[in-house]
């Protein structure tokens, strides 16, 4: 990965620190964004449906955390434990919807997908670097608008996902072996 820190080990704000001075990537481990706690899944898509400006929602039924989303998804990504949904009555994408396997059900503006959740950018790629350097190459040319600022790279499926919001909190991956590797800038 050339000068990128590894970190391992380290509490969450060690790295968040570091990373003002390079770029963390951790293997096994996802950076996600921001959430909130809401009691049940179906709160959490009400919650996004009453938003101004929320496409899409992400619910963990482990952590009880709801994601509200401002930006549109691509494609779907497995995800396991995890609920999700599209806010169709607020810019939320039919033809993502219409494309999309998984759909549960929907009612009133919001299809839900189970085991599975939206994502902004998604690409097959070789490697992990190679997936890291689109992200970088992406967040470089954009600047402070909408542009990639972290990445994960599932080593199974090879795709390269990435993310346009800042990530808040780090979720591990419970795996012996190398399932994936996630960065950011």
């Amino acid at each position: 990965f050339g000068q990128v820190k590894l970190v391992a080990g380290f509490p969450f704000f060690i790295a968040i620190l570091s990373a003002t001075c390079g770029e963390v990537v951790e293997e096994n481990v996802i950076f996600v964004e921001s959430s909130i706690q809401s009691s049940s899944v179906d709160r959490c898509a009400k919650q996004c449906l009453n938003s101004q400006r929320c496409t899409f929602w992400t619910y963990s039924k482990s952590t009880k955390g709801c994601g509200i989303r401002y930006y549109q998804p691509s494609e779907l990504v497995a995800a396991r434990g995890v609920s999700s949904g599209i806010n169709t009555n607020n810019g939320g994408s039919q033809n993502f919807v219409s494309r999309s396997p998984g759909i549960l059900f929907g009612t009133d503006g919001i299809q839900y997908f189970s085991e599975a959740i939206p994502a902004w950018k998604v690409s097959l790629e070789k490697d992990a670097g190679r997936c890291r350097s689109k992200c970088r190459n992406q967040y470089q040319n954009q600047g402070n608008r909408e542009s990639c600022k972290s990445w994960t790279f599932d080593y199974n499926s090879r795709k390269c996902i990435l993310y346009p919001e800042p990530p808040t909190r780090r979720v591990p991956i419970n795996s012996r072996t190398k399932v994936l590797v996630s960065g950011f800038f």
